[in-house]
């Protein structure tokens, strides 16, 4: 910290703690009877600038057969969720898997155009239509740009999981909403810091929409687990089972069975003294001209 001619030296906040979870959705055929399901889970945390709370609920239920796996900033999820229900509850019906994105699209352009308003209101008192419309008769050519070029970099920090079942085949679906997309996402979806380490273990299980129930929760189960190692993920372990029916809530018992199935079949720690690569066989000497061009195959 350098000295400063006056006062005190200013004392450096701590780093941004970005708001870090993981949320899992899969799609598995209901062999306990009925459709087929949704299986959610999430952990329970949420990072702020001055600490973490460790059990906030994080599938909020948008409508009757819809609910969003949230992770990304607290802002701008509490700002996204109040539009995107709005604009779900008023879609018109059926919705299907062409207008579901559409409806996700706009939610996002609607926020997008509410941080743009909030952006020249603050500066200028003006709404964001008088900016475009005024802003470059009224303004020094530096600053129009400078305030242009600011209002193109506002971003949505959010990366969420929409699932629900389609009107008329009660079809389940899965997307993946960005701050600047929405996707759908075949058999699984992943959000949050932790999402690479959970896709990484469905990828390895070959998950599919196709699996039983049981072997889907084990699937979720061990992803969650697995995106435990990223230290930003907490042991909180919130699973749900969705369904045409309701919901199904995974009870303690369950996930005491399945941490059993988990250190049974989850990954295992080596023992390098069962690696024996010490035969001589197993590997041969570059002559001179192959250092310089590379080893031939052999």
């Amino acid at each position: 910290m350098r000295p400063i001619a006056y006062g005190r030296p200013t004392p450096k906040l701590p780093p941004r703690r970005s708001p870090v979870t993981v949320c899992i959705a899969a799609v598995c055929n209901n062999n306990f009877g009925g459709d087929a399901s949704i299986v959610l889970c999430t952990d329970g945390r949420e990072s702020g600038l001055l600490g973490n709370l460790e059990n906030v609920h994080k599938s909020p239920l948008l409508m009757k057969g819809w609910w969003c796996l949230t992770a990304g900033a607290t802002n701008d999820l509490n700002a996204l969720m109040p539009v995107l229900k709005a604009q779900m509850r008023a879609a018109p019906r059926p919705i299907d898997e062409t207008s579901v994105q559409n409806i996700l699209r706009s939610a996002l352009r609607d926020l997008k155009l509410i941080r743009c308003n909030e952006y020249v209101g603050v500066k200028y008192g003006l709404t964001y239509d008088d900016f475009l419309e005024r802003s470059k008769k009224i303004l020094p050519e530096e600053s129009f740009r400078n305030d242009a070029d600011a209002i193109a970099k506002i971003t949505l920090d959010v990366d969420c999981i929409v699932a629900g079942f389609l009107d008329g085949d009660n079809f389940p679906i899965l997307l993946k909403l960005t701050g600047d997309s929405a996707r759908i996402h075949e058999g699984f979806a992943v959000a949050g810091e932790g999402g690479y380490l959970a896709e990484m273990a469905l990828l390895h299980r070959q998950h599919h929409d196709g699996q039983t129930l049981e072997r889907t929760l084990y699937c979720v189960y061990e992803a969650k687990r697995y995106a435990e190692r990223n230290s930003t993920v907490n042991d909180v372990r919130d699973i749900i089972i969705c369904s045409l029916e309701g919901l199904t809530v995974v009870r303690v018992d369950a996930k005491k069975y399945l941490e059993t199935l988990y250190q049974k079949w989850g990954p295992k720690d080596i023992d390098v003294s069962d690696i024996n690569l010490g035969e001589s066989t197993f590997f041969r000497n570059l002559n001179t001209d192959e250092r310089q061009v590379g080893p031939k195959a052999s």
